[in-house]
Parts: structure tokens; C-alpha cells; sequence
């Protein structure tokens, strides 16, 4: 069991982390519908946020085992503490940045969406459950 929980957490960082894109963008653009003019936004995007996810449970598995050895009933509801709290923090940073953003959206716009302009909510996110995880982990051990 030991070694199936990085697979299986792993691939859940993955489906969560290209699927997670989509969801922040369509929050921010307070689901108007538009056109796709750049591939890379539809395509690459998405699977640079998997990879930064999956980047992120790594470090953190990798840090985690290096703060102290839990069972594997504690290393498994510890990492899905973590999950839950990473989804959370990035959906509150989602939120609390593109809120001005939302409210100069009329009816009819042409919006142009940098995919970049996202990447710093990833970042702050994953730093900040990481920091708050690192302590907590501490506690548990």
C-alpha cells in the first residue's frame, strides 16, 4: 500500500492540476464566451499546469518524508489534507486576484487572456501550503 499512494496521488496532481486551468480562466472571465486564437492557451497551458502540480507533490512528498516518517494511515489523510488545501488556496487567490478583473467585463468584449498572468497564483499557492503543510507536519510527527 506504502507504494501505491505516490501513483495514486501523483496521478490525481496530474487530472487536477490540467483541469484546474480551465477552471481559473473560465472564473476570471466570468464565463463569457469567446474564441481560442492561441493553441498554446488551449492545449500547452494546461499541461504545464499538470506538470506544475505534479512538480509540487513531488517537493512536497520528497520534503514531507525528509520532516518526519508517518504511518501510512497518516501519510494518507495528511496528503489529502494537502490536496484539499491546495485546491482551496489556489480557488481564494483565484478569486481574491481577478475580482477587479471581473467587474470591468460588459456583455460584449473583446478579451485577450495571457495564460502568464495566471502562473503567479500557481506559484503563491503551491509556495504558501507548502510553507503551512511543512509546519503542520512537524506537529503530526
Amino acid at each position: 500500500m506504502r507504494l501505491l499512494l505516490p501513483f495514486f496521488f501523483g496521478a490525481l496532481y496530474l487530472i487536477t492540476g490540467y483541469f484546474s486551468l480551465q477552471e481559473v480562466l473560465q472564473y476570471a472571465n466570468s464565463g463569457h464566451s469567446g474564441v481560442i486564437t492561441d493553441i498554446r492557451s488551449y492545449l500547452v497551458a494546461p499541461l504545464l499546469c499538470a506538470l506544475l502540480w505534479l512538480l509540487v507533490y513531488l517537493v512536497a512528498w520528497w520534503g514531507f518524508r525528509k520532516i518526519a516518517f508517518l504511518s501510512v494511515a497518516k501519510e494518507s489523510a495528511f496528503q489529502v489534507l494537502f490536496f484539499l488545501a491546495n485546491i482551496l488556496c489556489l480557488a481564494g487567490l483565484t478569486v481574491l486576484s481577478v475580482s477587479g478583473r471581473k467587474a470591468a467585463l460588459n456583455d460584449v468584449q473583446l478579451i485577450q487572456v495571457d495564460v502568464t498572468d495566471f502562473a503567479w497564483i500557481y506559484l503563491l499557492s503551491a509556495a504558501l501550503t507548502l510553507l503551512v503543510f511543512a509546519l503542520i507536519r512537524r506537529k503530526w510527527a
